[in-house]
């Protein structure tokens, strides 16, 4: 079984289309790759959201950002994990995100559930209390990546199309 993220939608919230897969993971992803949850949210017209990436081999669950402007079509600019995992603030194997986004202005922040334990042993019902945790984003950047002190970062991402027309590198 894969997991995929499929939409249905209602108009009255009584009777509901059929399925439509929307996200899934593609041969540019790893071959154990799942997608388990994905949380959106509206920045204006378009959707931010947050995927719960399911790594099978390693029992772990990592977290994604996505973006669309329609909940159909989404775009993986950084197919990557992007929060570490902290093991002594008590989310050291799986990360979920959760509903409702919180703040005002440029400065936007979530919430996402962590975990000490893997998904093998949730299944087995060897549960260790998690965390309830705030990440932050500013919302007209992309991604922010900090270095540690005297050393470089680099980031790179997957071709994506410009909808503007500049992009602004600020450091």
């Amino acid at each position: 079984i894969r997991r995929i993220i499929h939409r249905r939608t209602s108009g009255d919230g009584l009777s509901w289309g059929d399925p439509e897969i929307v996200l899934w993971p593609d041969e540019e992803d790893p071959w154990d790759l799942q997608f388990y949850c994905l949380a959106q949210y509206l920045l204006g017209p378009r959707r931010m959201g947050i995927i719960g990436r399911y790594a099978v081999e390693a029992q772990t669950i990592d977290l994604e950002f996505a973006f669309s402007a329609d909940g159909r079509i989404w775009d993986r600019p950084v197919r990557a994990d992007w929060l570490p995992k902290e093991e002594q603030f008590g989310y050291g194997s799986m990360l979920l995100p959760m509903g409702g986004l919180v703040g005002s202005g440029s400065v936007r922040s979530f919430l996402f559930a962590g975990f000490n334990h893997n998904h093998q042993e949730a299944a087995q019902g060897k549960f260790k209390p998690g965390v309830i945790c705030k990440g932050s984003f500013q919302q007209d950047k992309l991604v922010g990546v900090a270095s540690l002190a005297g050393r470089q970062s680099q980031l790179r991402t997957n071709p994506f199309v410009l909808t503007r027309e500049q992009l602004v590198l600020s450091g």
